[in-house]
């Protein structure tokens, strides 16, 4: 099984690291979104004091010129909310990440590479920032596939540069609830559609 107390050890502080990160960008997401909140009520304010003659304007306006003053004003306000919906989600996401941030782990060694890597499988991925290590990857993300489809050996996985190839030398499961690692097991058998749905939802 592969629970000895070394490896439990090395997955109880890569857990803890994990959700230190996750903690410190939900904290960053929660300050984006009260920003973009504040820019959105003012940009609102903005839009009423600088349109209120041209909208009433409009009701006896034949040229519509009105219409598009009121339109450029209405724009940026609209993309503020989108930007807003997206930070909300981005908070949505890193709280459950910080309940259970993966559910799987692979140790995959590239074929121009001598070492293996492990990667690790949730439900969303995430990142130290845009350039640095993967902490999770997504479950719907190319390399993920290799958790479903291969037993260890020579596995593969399409991604948009064209096929990647390697050898797959561990399938972890983990069981994570509230931020607490309840158990893990690894595994050599592929994954049946009942067990994912256990999993994801």
């Amino acid at each position: 099984m592969g629970n000895n107390q070394n490896e439990r050890e090395y997955e109880e502080k890569r857990l803890k690291q994990t959700i230190s990160l996750a903690v410190e960008q939900l904290k960053q997401a929660k300050e984006a979104a009260e920003k973009k909140k504040s820019e959105i009520v003012e940009a609102k304010r903005e839009v009423r004091k600088s349109t209120a003659h041209g909208i009433t304007s409009l009701y006896t306006s034949d040229d519509f010129e009105a219409l598009v003053e009121l339109s450029q004003y209405i724009n940026p306000v609209t993309d503020k909310i989108v930007d807003y919906e997206e930070e909300e989600h981005k908070i949505f996401l890193l709280k459950n990440m910080i309940r259970s941030p993966y559910f799987a782990r692979i140790d995959f060694k590239f074929d121009d590479e001598e070492d293996f890597e492990k990667i690790y499988i949730g439900r969303s991925s995430l990142r130290k920032n845009s350039y640095q290590e993967m902490y999770v990857y997504d479950w719907r993300s190319p390399i993920a596939s290799i958790f479903y489809r291969f037993m260890k050996g020579e596995a593969f996985y399409d991604a948009p540069c064209g096929r990647v190839t390697g050898e797959l030398n561990l399938k972890r499961q983990y069981e994570i609830k509230n931020g607490t690692l309840e158990y893990f097991f690894d595994a050599d058998v592929q994954i049946v559609d009942e067990f994912l749905r256990q999993l994801l939802y």
